[in-house]
């Protein structure tokens, strides 16, 4: 585009961004199988209790896994119950809107385990630009003190935090953390992420100032966002060649996505086994 040109802002190329990550690429990445983005929220099972809310951050609603750990932090697969069968089902859960139930007598579910793990796949950032971020310039352990570079007047108020790696594939250290920020220190009320360093990015919630996919997938967005900008702008001559090439990205992409491991294949581990089942 001319630097000249007055159709689009940088909002404007941003929200195109946004939309095509959540609409074209988060597809492409999760059709791949490969556990990109995946993350565990483990919650406390309560006696009397069987539902238990979704991560409002898991992309469509969805999970990977649902599991109980005993007080070893030992893991045990729970099955998935069909909602008609619920009368016959003791042990499994089933889904219900935006909430995980779980089957069977509450107090019987609590015997089995102490924590219930949901594990799915954290939705990525809204891209924002990068004054609108800052990174970690020090950080305290052990008083869970993170000092940034240069805190945004966006800052000022704001009592939840998300920390993102500054390396490739950025992903998310840390979300929803809650911490007051004093001048150029904020005070986390939980650990910091144990990998943390300086260079890190802190935003506010929800928010990146880069998109959080392998660097080897920027292009891809890119060219995808550049078709959307061709078609808003009706400049048709040049679509087809930039499609073309999208393809070509795309394949390419799709080469490298998967598998994750090239020297190992996936090992199929028969769940219903009796062995299994025992703990």
């Amino acid at each position: 585009m001319p630097t000249a040109q007055a159709t689009f802002a940088t909002a404007d190329l941003l929200a195109i961004a946004n939309e095509q990550m959540l609409e074209y690429v988060v597809p492409l990445v999760l059709g791949v199988r490969e556990d990109y983005w995946t993350k565990d929220y483990d919650v406390a099972l309560a006696d009397g209790t069987l539902s238990y809310r979704l991560p409002y951050r898991a992309i469509m609603g969805k999970l990977r896994e649902v599991s109980l750990l005993d007080a070893q932090s030992n893991v045990r697969n729970l099955p998935r119950v069909n909602i008609n069968d619920l009368q016959s089902s003791n042990f499994g859960f089933w889904l219900q809107g935006d909430q995980v139930w779980l089957a069977g007598d509450s107090t019987a579910v609590t015997n089995l385990g102490v924590s219930l793990r949901l594990t799915y796949h954290l939705r990525p950032n809204q891209i924002i630009e990068t004054s609108g971020a800052t990174t970690v310039a020090s950080f305290s352990a052990t008083n869970r003190t993170v000092t940034l570079t240069a805190p945004p007047a966006a800052y000022t108020g704001n009592t939840s935090w998300d920390i993102i790696r500054a390396r490739t594939p950025f992903d998310t250290l840390s979300h929803d953390e809650a911490g007051t920020l004093s001048g150029s220190t904020i005070t986390f009320a939980g650990s910091l992420p144990a990998d943390l360093a300086a260079g890190d990015y802190v935003t506010l919630t929800e928010q990146t100032p880069v998109p959080q996919i392998p660097v080897e997938l920027h292009g891809l967005l890119a060219q995808k966002c550049a078709i959307k900008v061709l078609e808003a702008k009706q400049m048709f001559d040049k679509l087809k060649a930039a499609g073309e090439e999208l393809g070509r990205l795309e394949r390419d992409a799709r080469s490298v996505l998967s598998p994750r491991v090239d020297g190992e294949a996936l090992r199929i581990v028969n769940r219903a086994s009796l062995y299994r089942n025992r703990w």
